[in-house]
């Protein structure tokens, strides 16, 4: 499969990765993507509060995971 093209997406990792940041994108699937969803706020739309605030926490967790396994292996 071919990603869809996201210029948003491509820009926030640039940024991301220039402050040694991270992105958070929200959980869509293919089909989703392919019909126009791109940010949270479709998401939101989609979805509801309660299971954007749990995709939220999901992706933040991921984010603070991440970031622990890179700093243990900074630290060896």
């Amino acid at each position: 499969d071919i990603p869809l093209k996201n210029s948003g997406v491509e820009n926030a990792e640039k940024a991301a990765e220039k402050v040694g940041g991270h992105v958070a994108l929200p959980p869509f699937k293919m089909l989703e993507l392919s019909v126009g969803k791109t940010d949270w706020n479709d998401f939101y739309k989609d979805n509801g509060f309660a299971k954007t605030k749990s995709a939220l926490r999901d992706v933040f967790q991921k984010v603070v995971e991440s970031t622990k396994e890179k700093q243990t292996e900074i630290e060896r």
